[in-house]
């Protein structure tokens, strides 16, 4: 998609509103979801297209997103709700395929019916279970009574969904997860149609499609052991913790008035919610799309997540992935660069305990797509959502701060990092320390900290 010319995309989506790319007939409801992607997906925009504002659209994110908050913060409760609230909101605008662990009843399949239903974006729901197959998420070829056949379309191929969600996902057997990586990594799949004595056909899924997949913690009963390759391709990563007393209480006296979210109900036409206006984005999502192009991070702050991500991969993985030449890193915690604030004792005292953490906890650490979504896609896209963030007129660029960073490394990680069964829950922590240590606010001493895009990393024949 990304290598696409202007022409390609104008066709692909000629094609995908054809009544032709969905294989069986399309019922008014499939017509009326098409209708609603047509709108929240907005045409192709013109490469260079002078008419287009990333100033304009960068304030209706923020807006939007503002108002969606408000929102969530009325209607649900418990730690950390708008850190959920953010990942699933930009997952959703900015096709991040995304994962929310939490245990039962804390709201996480709520929410994200909650916020698809706001502003108006139809998504398909898809129940895992060890049963499942390739057809469960396809659909299959049935009877139809004297000697005919259909195609009855599964929750992957609904038109116009923007996303899929799957409920307790990593129930979900390798032959239907299988399914997915192409779905996630294309936006296209190849559907077998040997039932009705044919091969297969290729099917488009939303330009903006992406899965976002919900589930319990494996220390959970009822959970099976999560793919591996399905998991890498999740870009944003949340949790949902139980919420306190006081917000329980909170909870027990909105369910009484009938404002909880279990006034939520789902429609075959997608999601609607009782009792809640709708929240439409005055932007169309490719031209949040396009708009992401004008943000713009510095040399220093990829190198100060790139160490961070060192940080939190075990030594005896960085050996075998032969990744043992993080010099920036090395400088930092050896104080090696003068214009770096030294460590103190208690930073010293934390290094030790993260590195402890990592190599007793951790068997595999970041990895280049993990980098690619932290950096490439996240810390940029949370840049768009704050509506402070300052805009350079020479440059026409979104400026990606620290704190950008630091959130989208705790968020593109959190679903990637592989635990040593048990160890699970030592995941937060490490990331946690880990942003604090090499992505805090005043890691630069202010005098020399818009000099970070000119830290240049000693060479290999460089002495310490």
């Amino acid at each position: 998609m990304n290598y696409m010319t202007y022409d390609d995309l104008v066709k692909r989506d000629e094609q995908y509103y054809s009544d032709s790319n969905w294989i069986a007939p399309l019922s008014q409801r499939d017509r009326d979801n098409l209708k609603r992607h047509r709108k929240l997906i907005g045409p192709p925009i013109m490469p260079g297209d002078p008419k287009f504002n990333p100033q304009t659209i960068q304030r209706a994110i923020a807006a939007n997103f503002t108002n969606v908050k408000f929102d969530l913060k009325d209607r649900f409760s418990g730690e950390g709700i708008l850190d959920t609230g953010t990942g699933m909101y930009m997952s959703l605008i900015f096709g991040q395929n995304c994962y929310v662990e939490g245990s039962s009843g804390t709201g996480k399949t709520a929410m994200m019916r909650h916020i698809s239903g706001l502003i108006d974006a139809p998504i398909a729901e898809f129940n895992a279970s060890a049963e499942a197959s390739d057809f469960s998420l396809f659909g299959a070829i049935v009877p139809q009574g004297s000697g005919t056949f259909q195609f009855e379309r599964g929750p992957l191929l609904q038109p116009g969904a923007i996303a899929l969600m799957i409920d307790e996902l990593p129930r979900l057997p390798a032959q239907a997860s299988n399914v997915l990586l192409q779905a996630m990594a294309e936006r296209n799949v190849i559907v077998p149609l040997v039932g009705a004595g044919g091969g297969s056909t290729d099917v488009l899924l939303s330009p903006g499609f992406y899965v976002q997949g919900v589930g319990n913690p494996i220390s959970y009963g009822g959970q099976g052991l999560r793919s591996e390759a399905l998991f890498d391709r999740f870009a944003v990563g949340l949790t949902m913790c139980h919420p306190s007393t006081d917000e329980r209480i909170e909870m027990y006296k909105a369910a009484q008035e009938s404002v909880y979210p279990n006034t939520m109900t789902v429609s075959e036409a997608g999601t609607t919610v009782v009792g809640s206006k709708h929240i439409i984005p005055e932007f169309t999502f490719r031209e949040a799309h396009e708009a992401l192009k004008h943000s713009k991070s510095s040399d220093g702050l990829l190198h100060q997540a790139c160490a961070a991500s060192y940080a939190i991969s075990p030594s005896a993985f960085r050996k075998t992935v032969r990744w043992n030449d993080c010099r920036y890193y090395d400088d930092i915690v050896n104080n090696r660069n003068n214009t770096l604030k030294l460590f103190t004792r208690d930073m010293k005292s934390q290094l030790k305990e993260l590195e402890q953490l990592v190599n007793e906890n951790l068997y595999e650490g970041s990895n280049p797509r993990g980098e690619l979504a932290l950096l490439g896609m996240n810390a940029r896209i949370l840049a768009l959502l704050d509506g402070a963030t300052p805009y350079s007129r020479p440059l026409k660029t979104f400026e990606v701060q620290i704190k950008h960073v630091r959130e989208a490394f705790i968020l593109s990680n959190r679903a990637r990092l592989k635990a040593f069964p048990g160890s699970e829950n030592e995941i937060e922590k490490i990331l946690e320390l880990a942003a604090s240590l090499f992505l805090p606010d005043k890691l630069f001493e202010p005098s020399v900290y818009t000099l970070q895009g000119n830290y240049q990393p000693r060479t290999a024949d460089q002495e310490p």
